[in-house]
């Protein structure tokens, strides 16, 4: 649902379109030849250099939500007797 109204947001000259544009560029570029187990992993952002920045700039993963998540009525619903 996010990358679908990145998409939607792509459109235009505004700073917001920009942006839009760039985050869009980025979660490619992690993507790129990665298979379902390493997105189950969470990406390392350390794989990509941005200009200016020294290599431990970007630390840390991006996970993606690949599965429905629960509602908190339906984990409670679990929990009761």
């Amino acid at each position: 649902m996010v990358l679908e109204e990145l998409d939607h947001g792509k459109r235009g000259r505004s700073d917001v379109a920009r942006n839009v544009r760039q985050v869009s560029r980025f979660i490619d570029d992690l993507l790129k030849d990665r298979n379902q187990d390493d997105i189950k992993d969470g990406l390392r952002l350390s794989q990509l250099q941005s200009s200016g920045q020294n290599e431990n700039a970007l630390d840390g993963r991006l996970y993606f939500q690949t599965r429905r998540a629960m509602l908190p009525h339906e984990i409670l619903g679990l929990l009761s007797p």
